[in-house]
């Protein structure tokens, strides 16, 4: 009789205490998690709290976590849980902005917050694909960055290439040579056309016209398509040689290229590496390891 009565109180205290854990990546556009197994990409309100790989502002960022985490498990504000929370960081980041990180959580209901760089999570993912020598490549909305990394070491590096300074340049482009202003969206999804199919022919925007204030369609031809996309390699290429004048890349063995987040800079890749690998999402990278 006694057993039982402590078996069953034992069920009672874990079911009391739950442990919790999450796993989170934020930009200043969404916050991706895994949640109790529920895998959840949030696109953020504006203002979230969050800027450039960052906690921009620890009072909205807290709120903006609890709310999200409440969405996705409303028993997560239970008191009787103990909540725990690895948070991805820019490996420049600086220990104050760790900090900051890690109250915004701890704000947000989190016991435990484990916080691990973005190069961390491309060596790891790599490591488990049988690449233990290359370069991992992240390539985020407002955060970009670059790790060389071998069997015992890592050293990582800004990448000065952002989705959004691409996306500008793209918008600049059809208001300068087709006088149309277009949507953000609109704009996202001609970036992502043009990574995803080099051989575009052609690819249709709506927006409005900066000569008549009327909405219009545009239909970008190969040859238009051709010329924007050669004004983005420019780009790449140039961030390109500003990552790779490093001599870590002329004296390791690079082979082998991970890259997350921009299939634009995949197809260029493919073109140095004997090797590359692409993932669409940080939420691919951080759900192929079981991070504690």
């Amino acid at each position: 009789m006694r057993s039982n009565f402590l078996l069953k109180l034992s069920k009672l205290g874990n079911n009391f205490f739950k442990q919790k854990h999450g796993v989170f990546w934020f930009s200043s556009r969404e916050l991706v998690m895994i949640w109790q197994n529920k895998k959840k990409r949030y696109p953020l309100p504006i203002p979230a709290g969050f800027a450039t790989g960052q906690v921009a502002d620890l009072n909205q960022a807290a709120d903006t976590i609890a709310k999200l985490c409440y969405s996705t498990d409303p028993k997560s504000t239970s008191p009787f849980s103990v909540q725990s929370a690895t948070v991805f960081v820019a490996s420049v980041s600086s220990p104050l902005e760790r900090q900051i990180t890690r109250k915004a959580f701890q704000q947000a209901g989190f016991q435990k917050v484990n916080l691990l760089t973005y190069s961390t999570a491309l060596k790891t993912f790599a490591a488990r694909q049988a690449i233990h020598t290359g370069v991992g490549l992240y390539i985020g909305w407002d955060v970009s960055e670059a790790v060389v990394f071998t069997a015992s070491d890592q050293q990582s590096f800004t990448f000065n290439w952002q989705k959004a300074d691409q996306e500008q340049e793209i918008a600049e482009f059809l208001q300068l040579e087709h006088s149309l202003a277009i949507s953000p969206l609109m704009v996202s999804r001609l970036y992502q056309a043009i990574g995803q199919n080099i051989k575009l022919q052609s690819f249709s925007v709506r927006g409005k016209s900066l000569q008549t204030q009327q909405v219009m369609t545009l239909t970008l031809t190969s040859e238009q398509l051709k010329t924007l996309r050669a004004r983005l390699e420019t780009n790449l290429k140039r961030a390109w040689r500003q990552l790779t004048i490093n001599q870590l890349f002329t004296t390791t063995a690079l082979s082998a290229w991970l890259v997350v987040g921009d299939p634009f800079v995949y197809h260029f890749i493919q073109e140095q590496a004997e090797k590359s690998l692409f993932l669409h999402s940080e939420l691919e990278l951080i759900q192929g390891v079981q991070w504690l």
